[in-house]
């Protein structure tokens, strides 16, 4: 039968189980929705940056981004919503895992829901190795990464693509 190790194992893995399922019951039609999206649009953008490239992607996904009818209500929460359903979907993804196709996810659901944010890239160097990493900024704060994001990386002059969820300069 089970040893104690198998058991600890087993109530560990249903305490996980049973955390992760309270947490989904928790979430709103709004959350579950962007979640849903996510999920499906990391693996798409995944696979279209690399058969298309960023420009060209980013063309193919302003035709998507028109923004849907209906009322957003508090702007803030929802876009803080939609950040942290990319970050959960991306979590669970088998692509789509990098920062650059969760920038771009997060950039289309806010157009369509009607929020502006711009899409930034930075560099750094570590050693010989040049760093990159992509953020979705909103009213001068990161959305998608923690609020040193400009300490940690050297970022572009001006959002990249300002018609796909940037702000015209």
């Amino acid at each position: 039968m089970f040893g104690a190790r198998q058991t600890w194992w087993a109530m560990g893995c249903f305490k996980f189980l049973r955390n992760k399922t309270r947490r989904l019951r928790e979430l709103s039609a709004r959350e579950w929705a962007l979640l849903g999206a996510s999920l499906f649009l990391l693996p798409v953008t995944a696979i279209g940056l690399r058969l298309l490239g960023l420009q060209r992607y980013q063309l193919s996904m302003m035709r998507w981004a028109r923004p849907k009818h209906g009322t957003v209500g508090d702007s803030g929460i929802a876009a803080t919503q939609a950040a942290r359903m990319v970050a959960v979907a991306a979590r669970y993804s088998l692509l789509g895992r990098t920062c650059l196709p969760q920038a771009l996810v997060l950039s289309f659901l806010l157009q369509r829901m009607g929020l502006n944010g711009d899409l930034r890239i930075g560099v750094r160097q570590e050693g010989k190795e040049l760093k990159a990493h992509a953020w979705i900024e909103r009213q001068g704060r990161a959305l998608n990464d923690t609020a040193d994001v400009h300490e940690r990386f050297a970022a572009f002059g001006g959002p990249i693509c300002p018609a796909l969820g940037g702000a015209a300069q």
